[in-house]
C-alpha cells in the first residue's frame, strides 16, 4: 500500500503517514494482517482525540465570553475613575468582604479594586472579626449565608466591634431584605445576583453616609 492508502469509517477519511520508523507503512501492515479490530481501534482512538479538543474548545470559548462580558464594565470603572481631590480623599476607602465562594470574592474583589478601593477579604465570621478588631474598615460587605453563623449576627457583633462601621448585606432571599433594613443601623442590601455597576454605586453611597 502506498501513502495514499485510506481509512474509511462513517463516512470519513483518514490519511495514514507513509513509512513508521521500520519502513512499512500502516497501510501495509494492516493489508497484510487483514486486521479489522485495529482499524476500528485506530478509527476509535481518533474519535476520542476529536472529543477532548472539541472540550477543550468549548471550554476556551466559555472563558472568552466570560471575560468579553466582564472587560467593558472594568474598563467602564477604571476611565471613571478620577485622581484623588480634597473631596475624594475624605471617603473611605477600606473594605472588607465576607464571603465563603471564592468566585465571589474574587470577582467582588476585582470590581472594586477597579473603583479605587483597597479591598480585604475574609472567608468566615470568626476571620471577619479577627479583622475588624485589628484592621480599621470603613465598609464590610457580608454575605447573608456563612458558613459559622448568618450575616446578620455577624453584623452585630461588627457594630459592637465598630459601632461607625458601614455594612451592605448581600442575599438572595427577597423577605430578608425588608427584615435587615429594619432590624440594623447603617446597613444597605443587595439581592443576588449583584450586578457589577450596581455593586460600585451601593458602595459609594453606604461610604458617603459617615
Amino acid at each position: 500500500m502506498d501513502q495514499c492508502y485510506r481509512i474509511k469509517s462513517d463516512n470519513n477519511q483518514i490519511p495514514l503517514p507513509a513509512k513508521n520508523n521500520q519502513g512499512y507503512t500502516i497501510g501495509d501492515i494492516l493489508a497484510e494482517s487483514k486486521d479489522k479490530e485495529a482499524l476500528d481501534l485506530i478509527f476509535h482512538i481518533l474519535q476520542e482525540h476529536k472529543k477532548r479538543f472539541n472540550a477543550i474548545d468549548k471550554k476556551l470559548n466559555d472563558i472568552k465570553n466570560i471575560i468579553d462580558h466582564y472587560s467593558p464594565i472594568i474598563k467602564n470603572l477604571a476611565e471613571t475613575k478620577k485622581a484623588p481631590s480634597s473631596e475624594s480623599l475624605d471617603l473611605p476607602q477600606n473594605i472588607l468582604i465576607v464571603d465563603d465562594d471564592p468566585n465571589v470574592v474574587k470577582t467582588f474583589k476585582m470590581i472594586l479594586e477597579g473603583a479605587g478601593y483597597t479591598v480585604d477579604t475574609a472567608n468566615n465570621a470568626m476571620d471577619a472579626m479577627r479583622k475588624v478588631s485589628r484592621i480599621h474598615f470603613d465598609l464590610v460587605i457580608v454575605d447573608m449565608n456563612l458558613p459559622d453563623t448568618l450575616g446578620d449576627e455577624l453584623a452585630e457583633r461588627l457594630y459592637a466591634i465598630n459601632k461607625k462601621l458601614n455594612i451592605i448585606m448581600i442575599t438572595g432571599y427577597s423577605n430578608y431584605k425588608d427584615q435587615l433594613e429594619r432590624n440594623l443601623e447603617r446597613i444597605e442590601v443587595l439581592m443576588k445576583p449583584v450586578n457589577p455597576e450596581e455593586l460600585v454605586a451601593v458602595t459609594k453611597r453606604t461610604l458617603q453616609k459617615r
